[in-house]
């Protein structure tokens, strides 16, 4: 097998290893990925779960039991090395949760917890997939703008930007957008957040007198301030249970994944540094830096008073939306500890009718994006 192949001469349908000692497990796993469309073929072992990587054409997915005759760790290991563009799903008991954790460290895309349902698996197997080609998708654009870099160096030429360049970081910021809309949804007790903090952030960079190029940034990083949730595996994301300190530490890593995904995007560019400190505080007791003050990238200060007041103002599952007047009284309490007082005066000058306004113009877009009205 060449590892280098392409990805154009892959096969159209996406191409899955299974791995696991139990063979009805294998084939029910085998049956139903083939129903959803998927090409599947069987391992028993690591050894030749590694025999078959070697001999056949490069395969977009493994999934794999982290028990395995000896330990699917070391064949997880061994494949991020030889194989790195292939997603890993682990599946694991429930007594073995630590090792999963330990998997996602290693470089797995997710896991599951068996026993656990078809359904639960596929939903899985199609977000490491998504992930994946979003990752190759960012490294042929950055590929293609190192070639676009190089060519304007030589000429030295005041020529418009290559056409081809432009469609591909259209299509990528497409792209970008559409998945940070679909994680959006995919959260019901944060359903409409994304679209409201970008309406709240961007009223208060024009009441800042942000406008122009920086105006449309500060929005687009509000819009994508999470899109680094398509690195954390959803049994993370998802858990109801409090998370441990290792999952923590992995949610917390949305920061830095959605800020190497936008700097590779000349479009996203002057966002990236915003996301990167969108859970900075203005004393220095946010992350994932612990910068402070003016260090903190001016849009991501003003998104930490909109994405606070959209935090106290809607209902969760656990808590009761707070009335308008408390949440200002917490901005007040929190301005020059948690956010910056220019951009707390900032929010005041904007009308209170004028934050009810944009919360149901929100609404209305997400409705409309979903196909509800």
């Amino acid at each position: 097998m060449n590892p280098m192949m392409t990805e154009t001469s892959r096969p159209s349908r996406p191409t899955i290893l299974i791995v696991d000692e139990e063979p009805h497990i294998r084939q029910l796993i085998i049956e139903r990925l083939q129903q959803e469309g998927f090409d599947c073929q069987a391992a028993a072992s690591e050894r030749e779960a590694l025999t078959r990587l070697e001999r056949e054409d490069p395969f977009d997915l493994m999934a794999c039991n982290i028990k395995l005759e000896s330990s699917g760790l070391q064949l997880l290991t061994a494949v991020r090395s030889a194989y790195p563009d292939m997603a890993v799903v682990m599946m694991a008991a429930l007594s073995e949760s630590r090792l999963a954790v330990e998997a996602m460290r290693l470089g797995a895309a997710d896991y599951v917890v068996k026993p656990f349902s078809m359904e639960g698996l596929v939903m899985r197997i199609r977000s490491a997939l998504e992930r994946r080609r979003l990752l190759l998708e960012n490294r042929l654009l950055r590929e293609e703008q190192a070639r676009h870099r190089r060519r304007e160096a030589g000429e030295r030429s005041g020529t418009e930007s290559d056409p081809a360049l432009q469609s591909v970081t259209r299509a990528l910021a497409a792209t970008v957008e559409t998945l940070a809309l679909a994680l959006d949804h995919r959260n019901q007790a944060m359903r409409g957040h994304m679209r409201r903090v970008a309406a709240y952030t961007e009223e208060m960079a024009r009441a800042m007198g942000i406008n122009g190029h920086w105006l449309e940034m500060v929005r687009h990083g509000a819009m994508l301030h999470d899109v680094g949730f398509i690195a954390i595996p959803d049994a993370i994301v998802t858990k109801p249970e409090p998370l441990n300190d290792a999952e923590l530490a992995e949610m917390k890593r949305h920061v830095n994944y959605g800020y190497q995904v936008l700097k590779a995007i000349d479009f996203f560019r002057d966002s990236a540094t915003m996301v990167l400190h969108h859970h900075e505080r203005y004393d220095g007791r946010g992350y994932p830096a612990g910068v402070a003050g003016n260090d903190i990238a001016p849009g991501a200060r003003i998104f930490a008073v909109a994405d606070a007041f959209d935090a106290m103002t809607s209902s969760r599952p656990y808590r009761r939306a707070l009335s308008y007047d408390d949440a200002c009284a917490d901005l007040i309490r929190c301005s020059g500890s948690q956010f910056d007082p220019a951009v707390i005066e900032a929010f005041f000058t904007v009308p209170r009718t004028r934050w009810l306004e944009l919360s149901r113009q929100s609404e209305r877009a997400v409705h409309l994006w979903q196909g509800e009205c």
